[in-house]
C-alpha cells in the first residue's frame, strides 16, 4: 500500500492554465517516481471543495484539511479579500507558513510568473499587479519562490521540484512528535506564555520582560488584554526616558470581525464577546491616560482586520512573532523571534506587516475619542 503525500495548491483565476497542467504534472509522477518510492500524490484545490455555508474561504480550509505540500501560483491578480486576508491564495500561504512555524510542514512552494503581458489598462488591473508585487516581496526573503516565463517553463520546473521533493521525501514515523524547523530551534516556543527569554523572571509575563530591556521602542500588533496592560506594565513604562517610543495597535473593538475572532477563542454568548469589547476598550483607554499623564511618546491605534499576527518590535532588532491559534488565546499560541540580521528573513516582512496596519488604522486615540464608543 502507498503512502499518501497530499498537495494543496492555492492559485488566483488567471493562472488556471497552470493549475491544470500541475495536476498532469502529478498523474505523471504517480505513474513513474512516487509509485516506485512507495508514494501517491494527492492534489486539492479550492475546485474539489463542496458547496457549504460560512466563510468561503474557512469552508476551503476546513474541507482540505491537513497536508504535505503548499503550492502556491501567481500572476497578475491577486485575488479578493477573504475576511481574515486580502486574497485566498494570501491566506492559504499564510496557513500553510503557520503549520510550518509549529511543525516543520508542509513544505512551501511558490512559483510567480514573468509571462509577457500588456501593461494594466484599469485601476483593478494596476492595483491587483500591485498587490502580487507587495506580496512576493514579503515573503521572497524567505527563498521559498521560483519564477517561470511560461506554462511549459512551469510544468518543466513544478515537475523537477516535485521529483526532488520525492527523492527526498522521509514519512513522519507513527506517534512522532512535531517539531520546529532547524532555522527555529532555540528561538521558537510552542506557547508564547512560556518563552524562555534570557533574564525572564520567573512568573513575569513575556511582555513585562521584553519592556523592561527595550531601550528605544516597541511596536505591539496584538488583541487587548491583562498582560497588554496591568500596574507592572504601568510601572516598566514609567521608568522610560523621554526618547522612548511606543506604538500600540489593537483589535477595533467595533470592527466587524470581532464577534468572530471572540468565537474563535469560543466566547460563544453575546455578553461573553460584550464583556470582551468593553475589557479591550478600557485597556485603550488605560494606556491613553498614562501617555497623557506621564508625557510618553505612546501612540495608540486601531486595527480592523481580522487578527492572525501577535507581533511584538523592540528596538529597531528584534521581532517576536505568535500566531492566534483557533480557540486559543494570544498568549496560548505558538511564538517565535527573529533577529533584523538572520536568515530566515522574517524580521522584515514582520515590520512592514505592522506598518502597513498602523498607516491604515487612522489618527492615534485621544482622551475623549469618539471611538471609546462600542457599536
Amino acid at each position: 500500500m502507498r503512502t499518501p503525500i497530499r498537495i494543496f495548491a492555492g492559485c488566483p483565476s488567471d493562472v488556471n492554465v497552470e493549475r491544470d497542467a500541475l495536476r498532469g504534472v502529478i498523474e505523471e509522477l504517480n505513474k513513474i517516481v512516487a509509485r516506485d518510492r512507495g508514494y501517491v500524490l494527492e492534489l486539492v484545490t479550492w475546485e474539489d471543495v463542496p458547496p457549504s455555508g460560512g466563510r468561503p474561504e474557512a469552508v476551503i480550509l476546513d474541507h482540505v484539511g491537513d497536508f504535505d505540500i503548499f503550492i502556491g501560483i501567481m500572476g497578475r491578480r491577486f485575488g479578493s479579500a477573504t475576511g481574515k486576508c486580502e486574497a485566498g491564495t494570501e491566506e492559504e500561504y499564510y496557513t500553510a507558513y503557520s503549520r510550518f512555524m509549529i511543525s516543520g510542514k508542509p513544505k512551501i512552494m511558490f512559483y510567480f510568473s514573468q509571462q509577457p503581458a500588456p501593461p494594466p489598462r484599469t485601476e483593478d488591473e494596476v492595483e491587483q499587479l500591485w498587490r502580487v508585487l507587495r506580496f512576493r516581496r514579503s515573503i521572497e526573503k524567505r527563498g521559498l519562490i521560483r519564477e517561470f516565463s511560461s506554462p511549459r517553463e512551469f510544468t518543466d520546473t513544478v515537475r523537477q521540484d516535485l521529483t526532488t521533493t520525492l527523492s527526498e521525501w522521509k514519512s513522519p514515523g507513527a506517534g512522532e512528535p512535531p517539531h520546529a524547523p532547524a532555522s527555529l530551534k532555540g528561538r521558537f516556543w510552542d506557547v508564547w506564555r512560556d518563552a524562555a527569554l534570557p533574564d525572564r523572571v520567573p512568573g513575569e509575563s513575556v511582555e513585562i520582560s521584553i519592556y523592561k530591556k527595550a531601550k528605544l521602542s516597541v511596536h505591539f500588533l496584538t488583541i487587548s488584554g491583562r498582560s497588554i496592560y496591568n500596574t507592572d506594565v504601568e510601572t516598566v513604562l514609567t521608568t522610560k526616558s523621554a526618547e522612548f517610543k511606543m506604538k500600540l495597535l489593537l483589535f477595533d473593538w467595533n470592527s466587524p470581525h470581532f464577534t468572530a475572532k471572540m468565537k474563535d477563542e469560543r466566547r460563544l454568548t453575546a455578553t461573553e464577546i460584550g464583556m470582551a469589547r468593553q475589557r479591550a476598550r478600557d485597556i485603550a483607554r488605560s494606556f491613553v491616560a498614562l501617555a497623557d499623564g506621564l508625557d510618553l511618546q505612546l501612540h495608540i491605534k486601531l486595527y480592523s482586520e481580522y487578527p492572525v499576527w501577535r507581533t511584538l518590535i523592540v528596538d529597531a532588532s528584534k521581532a517576536y512573532a505568535g500566531y492566534y491559534l483557533p480557540g486559543k488565546r494570544g498568549y496560548e499560541g505558538p511564538m517565535a523571534v527573529f533577529d533584523a540580521s538572520d536568515e530566515t528573513g522574517l524580521y522584515l516582512p514582520l515590520n512592514q506587516h505592522f506598518d502597513r496596519l498602523w498607516d491604515a488604522s487612522g489618527a492615534p486615540l485621544r482622551a475623549g475619542d469618539s471611538r471609546f464608543e462600542i457599536a
